[in-house]
């Protein structure tokens, strides 16, 4: 039994390094990375960098194979998610503040 729950522990860290990697590039290094947007441009952008996020973590949810390794990759992959979306609110709002000076 420890080889199986060995090789779930491999492949959901693998999963979450995969969405490591893609996540840094929807929020700071891609084109268009979220949180090198300012002011309208960040508040508009908000939902649909909401919705990539959750799609990455769907998309290597889809690919786990085994219940092993989706139990593991899903706690995982919930907390970063949250984090991400709490930051993304923040800033977001943040930039709801700059947009309305903007339009003073």
């Amino acid at each position: 039994m420890r080889g199986q729950e060995l090789a779930a522990e491999t492949e959901a860290k693998e999963l979450d390094n995969s969405f490591v990697a893609e996540s840094r590039e929807i929020l700071h290094t891609g084109e268009g990375a979220y949180f090198t947007l300012q002011g309208k441009d960040a508040v508009t952008a908000r939902k649909t960098t909401e919705d990539r996020l959750r799609a990455a973590a769907e998309a290597r949810m889809a690919q786990a194979r085994g219940g092993l390794t989706r139990n593991a990759l899903k706690d995982v992959l919930d907390r970063r998610i949250n984090s991400s979306l709490m930051d993304i609110a923040q800033y977001s709002n943040k930039n709801a503040e700059v947009w309305a000076d903007q339009q003073s």
